[in-house]
């Protein structure tokens, strides 16, 4: 069978987590690049992008080991937080 792997974005993994057989659970963020996330997206391209109260970034594995290595803002920070993301194209919609 094919080896499938989720990666999550989690800020603490519970031993209460089960994934189908086959699935893997590896975080991919920790709280230091974005904290108390209120949306997530992953595009086509595969950008990582989260959001939460006074922040949208953009999430960066720059080695290539499944884990984010830092954190690029997108857009001034809103004063709430954003409750929906969506890439088009090159185009970042937030609500």
């Amino acid at each position: 069978p094919m080896n499938l792997s989720i990666t999550l974005l989690a800020l603490a993994l519970t031993a209460d987590l089960k994934v189908p057989d086959g699935f893997v659970v590896k975080q991919f963020a920790g709280p230091e690049l974005a904290n108390d996330i209120h949306c997530l997206h992953v595009d086509a391209k595969g950008r990582v992008v989260v959001a939460g109260r006074g922040y949208v970034r953009q999430l960066v594995d720059i080695d290539g080991d499944g884990k984010a290595d830092k954190a690029v803002e997108l857009i001034p920070p809103p004063a709430d937080g954003p409750m929906g993301l969506l890439w088009e194209g090159d185009t970042l919609f937030v609500t």
